[in-house]
């Protein structure tokens, strides 16, 4: 029974070394998921022989989305023998869990042989909250703290076949979307008892409030905005963290004795099947008091960080629910205000992401172009004749007649600015960029919202030195932009064909200064990255990164047959 488990892990130097030490007793191979982790989590991952290292990064902080980007598509890449980064060992099951999570049972290994024989793809997970006053760095946790409470919320589904094919609702917890998307899969098959246990060790000790400001403090804008992690303004203070564990201890019961064995018994049933219509949508509820408080605090952080239209969109919520209370109404007031130039929606353009690949000439951007087109929700148009070049210099320049006008002054018609006072050059942009758009992704009416979509263009160094200046309009004026640079290494783009007339000491310098400029733009900026054919056609594992970036499900089978294909431009065939 092989049985590999992925670990999300983002400063975790204190529990890390008992949560490894606890799934190697089980698992052949254990991934540590490196979630940006800034203390010693990766020394003490490396010390382990059975365990790897994935790094993935969310720069905007602690996000569910891309967190479930992650636990549904790494083990895919990694455990399965077709991934792209397989690792030599094809997994019978797979546990992906957060660093805080530990799977137990009384016989892990020979339960899941059971179920595999059975056909079982994924099994039924009882959730526990563990809960203790105190908790030493180090300790042994299962030896440590042996009280818990039954938590329904954490019967989360984190085990399955490695051939089946997960879906996660955000926190994979057992409701909501990516649940129903999960039982409905015509392969799905759940075990007929619930002997595994997710025993969750966040309540422990003064670790209970400084993770919980630790993650409050890394909350992505999305996470505010959609309401994920929510409950951690519950307990912002120390008093309110011990308040809970006090309330758990309370209730809880004897879950493991001082060897860390289970002294729980298995169900006949979880969660799962115990709720009719468990993980539906249903009716909107009214929210108690303290949700309410949770929305205004939201938006309270969302101001801090200086995201008005968040923080706008948070309190406006927060009113419907509490049209009397006074701070709530003067925010709303203050935030309408300030709400002069909002950013244009990136459904205007059927998208939930707006992709730029900015590149030059015999970059192979056509290959990335291909690969990403063939994965679902995703649609790149190809390049336009550098289209926006000419929007940019009309832009620019209506702001450099309107420049001459700031002073107020109201001008004559023998003026060499006539009526300059009058032009609009931000408005025109906001309409006329939107319009472009539409036109260049070849937006007719009403198609579909996809993940992405966007477009590649080759000319961008033709933009010069204002193409950081362009890059920072499109930011201002559009959510969810994704910018993706594609680098090749510039001597095979100079050797080309393509450019064989061309001046090559010229062209060199060129290329160094658009690459230069890029680099110190993706540096600035958490919503770019990076991506370099020579790497990629090298090692096709590379290409995680931009999936991850994207939020997009890689499909180790398509990215291979579009390496092996043979791209064709115009009439005549190429090696991109």
């Amino acid at each position: 029974m092989k049985i590999h488990a992925y670990i999300l892990c983002h400063n975790e130097e204190d529990i890390l070394d008992s949560v490894l030490q606890h799934y190697l007793t089980f698992c052949s191979i254990v991934f540590v998921v490196n979630n940006d982790s800034t203390d010693k989590s990766t020394e003490i991952a490396k010390r382990y022989n059975k365990v790897k290292i994935i790094n993935f990064s969310t720069e905007d902080g602690f996000d569910d989305l891309k967190n479930k980007w992650a636990k549904e598509s790494f083990y895919k890449q990694y455990s399965k023998s077709d991934g792209l980064c397989f690792i030599g060992e094809e997994a019978d099951y797979i546990i992906t869990v957060d660093a805080d999570e530990l799977i137990c049972s009384k016989d892990i290994v020979g339960t899941l042989s059971l179920y595999k024989e059975q056909g079982v793809t994924v099994p039924k997970v009882v959730g526990y909250q563990m809960v203790s006053d105190s908790y030493n760095v180090g300790d042994d946790l299962i030896r440590n703290v042996s009280n818990g409470v039954r938590d329904e919320n954490f019967d989360k589904p984190v085990i399955f076949s490695c051939d089946f094919e997960q879906h996660f609702s955000p926190g994979c917890h057992p409701k909501g979307k990516g649940f129903n998307e999960m039982k409905a899969q015509e392969n799905f098959k759940t075990s007929s008892t619930a002997c595994l246990f997710l025993l969750h060790f966040k309540h422990i000790g003064k670790r209970s409030f400084i993770k919980n400001n630790e993650n409050l403090e890394r909350l992505s804008e999305r996470n505010l905005e959609r309401g994920h992690g929510r409950h951690y303004f519950n307990y912002q203070d120390a008093g309110k963290a011990q308040n809970k564990i006090d309330k758990l201890l309370s209730k809880s019961e004897k879950v493991l004795n001082g060897n860390g064995d289970l002294l729980i018994p298995e169900l006949s049933e979880n969660s799962w099947n115990l709720k009719a219509g468990f993980g539906k949508k249903g009716k909107t509820k009214e929210l108690d008091e303290k949700e309410v408080n949770s929305l205004r605090d939201a938006a309270l952080a969302a101001e801090k960080l200086g995201d008005v239209v968040l923080a706008s969109e948070l309190m406006g919520k927060a009113l419907s629910y509490r049209p009397q209370g006074p701070l709530i109404n003067k925010k709303v007031k203050l935030y309408e205000n300030s709400l002069k130039n909002k950013k244009l929606s990136s459904h205007l353009l059927r998208t939930e992401k707006l992709v730029f690949i900015i590149t030059y000439q015999r970059s192979g951007s056509t290959l990335l172009q291909n690969i990403l087109n063939s994965h679902r929700g995703v649609d790149l148009k190809g390049e336009n004749g550098n289209a926006f070049l000419g929007l940019w210099k009309t832009y620019t320049g209506l702001c450099h007649a309107r420049k001459n006008t700031l002073r107020g002054d109201v001008t004559e018609k023998d003026w060499p600015f006539y009526g300059a006072e009058n032009l609009k050059p931000e408005a025109f942009w906001s309409q006329s960029s939107l319009r472009l758009l539409r036109e260049v992704l070849c937006l007719r009416g009403l198609e579909p919202v996809m993940s992405c979509r966007g477009f590649k263009e080759v000319k961008y160094i033709e933009f010069g030195d204002e193409l950081i200046a362009f890059l920072n309009k499109i930011n201002e004026t559009f959510e969810n932009v994704k910018f993706l640079f594609n680098f090749r290494n510039i001597e095979d783009v100079t050797n080309s064909a393509w450019n064989k007339k061309k001046d090559k000491e010229r062209l060199t310098k060129q290329l160094q200064n658009f690459e230069k400029e890029a680099l110190r733009f993706v540096e600035e900026s958490k919503n770019s990255m990076v991506v370099r054919y020579d790497d990629y056609v090298r090692n096709p594992g590379n290409l995680l990164d931009v999936f991850a970036f994207l939020e997009v499900e890689p499909d180790s089978k398509t990215i291979r047959a579009c390496l092996d294909k043979k791209l064709v431009h115009g009439k005549k065939k190429y090696y991109s």
